[in-house]
């Protein structure tokens, strides 16, 4: 059986090891204003979900400097020491610097990327001001991100505002995991999709052409057409999958259930649920119809009502549901 992955965003992870740890309940934590509490549930919430649908998870620590550590393998052995088990997730330098070949040629997309953004950002100044709308998470904004120095260098050739790096390392990393999972499966013939958090899908369905990101329409369809299949309330109740002016965790029938246990219980549930046999037979499912169309897929849950109308401000990674995870 081929096996189903997806290189996720690292945050997702970051935020259910925040939870699982309590920290947001520590008042000396020097990140209390940075990490908000209902932020990481959201992102737990989607972890979740991911956890039951892919065989495995791919997170990525090449972002982090050499202070920083080995951020990534802590968060997962905190969600690992709940679990008592080891978790379906690992953990890559996916986009390492200075020593490969591919380093230049990222160097070299990434100019023309900014270049492309330039553009667009000057042909429509309306743009421009709803993507300062747009919450970008506050690792970006730091410089000593280790994409920070190249982004402002190209940005200034191109006379792109200081004030949109963050926004433009954001879009990138993004861009970037894209196309690990794409030559992953040029590589190895592996089924790999690149699973953005909310925030980020919203920052590249901004950017990107329409011709870009309309080949991912079909497997965001066909991933919500399998939502019923998760757990399910008692078949007298409702099934809201069919409602697209809502996001797939907002319809979810596993989120009706997961949303009112513990961080620690939810995550027992799902990969316990994960290993019986409609689990594995799901995900085979999932594998199979999510990559009919092509073996690489962007998949990742955006607002509608934001996404069409990128305007409006506030925080997009609260978007996900109406009553979240308590912790």
């Amino acid at each position: 059986m081929m096996t189903t992955a997806a290189v996720v965003d690292a945050s997702m992870v970051y935020a259910a090891s925040r939870l699982v740890s309590g920290v947001h309940e520590d008042p000396s934590w020097r990140f209390r204003d940075s990490y908000r509490k209902n932020d990481d549930r959201d992102l737990c919430l989607e972890l979740l979900h991911y956890i039951a649908l892919f065989d495995k998870l791919i997170i990525d620590n090449s972002s982090l400097n050499e202070e920083q550590g080995d951020l990534a393998q802590q968060a997962v052995s905190e969600i690992e020491s709940v679990l008592n088990l080891d978790a379906p997730i690992e953990v890559r330098n996916v986009a390492p610097r200075g020593e490969r070949l591919d380093y230049f040629s990222e160097s070299r997309v990434q100019r023309k990327f900014i270049s492309y953004f330039s553009g667009i950002i000057s042909a429509n100044p309306s743009l421009s001001s709803s993507i300062s709308r747009i919450n970008v998470p506050w690792a970006y904004h730091q410089n000593d991100h280790h994409d920070w120095d190249s982004v402002l260098n190209v940005a200034t050739e191109f006379s792109v505002p200081a004030s949109f790096v963050p926004f433009l390392i954001f879009v990138w990393r993004g861009v970037v995991y894209s196309a690990f999972a794409h030559n992953a499966v040029l590589k190895s013939g592996e089924r790999v999709s690149y699973v953005a958090a909310p925030g980020r899908m919203l920052a590249l369905q901004a950017v990107l052409s329409g011709a870009d990101f309309k080949k991912y329409e079909w497997p965001r369809k066909a991933w919500r057409s399998l939502l019923d299949e998760l757990p399910s309330l008692p078949e007298e109740g409702y099934s809201f999958s069919f409602l697209e002016s809502l996001s797939e965790l907002d319809v979810s029938p596993l989120s009706s259930i997961i949303e009112s246990m513990n961080v620690a219980d939810a995550l027992r549930f799902v990969c316990d649920w994960r290993n019986c046999s409609k689990g594995i037979s799901l995900r085979e499912n999932f594998g199979d119809i999510v990559f009919s169309v092509s073996s690489t897929t962007l998949l990742g849950s955006v607002n509608i009502q934001i996404a069409r109308n990128l305007s409006i401000g506030g925080d997009f990674n609260q978007t996900l549901i109406a009553r979240p995870l308590s912790a």
